[in-house]
């Protein structure tokens, strides 16, 4: 994804998990937070409810990567958390930058 990303002009910052992207959230501004839902420390869903409820970034574009048998789960948050988009795994790295 990172590669696509760059390809297209795009600069990225990885995180490892949700608490190392709010981590890194804090140190830099960025335009698009990409993310799964499964994830080690703090999950996707922490991490969307960290970024709109605690850091108050209301107007940041959030993409949640997630398996389709999370469907109801990915959709309950995109509406708690204001995602921008949902894609499903499989997911095309080509479409998630196209959307970008």
């Amino acid at each position: 994804l990172r590669f696509h990303f760059e390809k297209a002009g795009f600069s990225t910052t990885v995180a490892f998990n949700g608490a190392d992207a709010v981590r890194k959230l804090r140190e830099q501004h960025v335009d698009l937070v990409v993310t799964v839902l499964q994830m080690l420390e703090m999950d996707g869903g922490e991490l969307c409810h960290h970024i709109r409820e605690v850091m108050e970034l209301k107007e940041l574009p959030i993409i949640l990567c997630s398996a389709r048998s999370l469907e109801v789960e990915s959709t309950r948050l995109a509406i708690t958390y204001d995602i921008s988009h949902v894609f499903y795994k499989p997911i095309s790295p080509k479409g998630i930058v196209a959307y970008a």
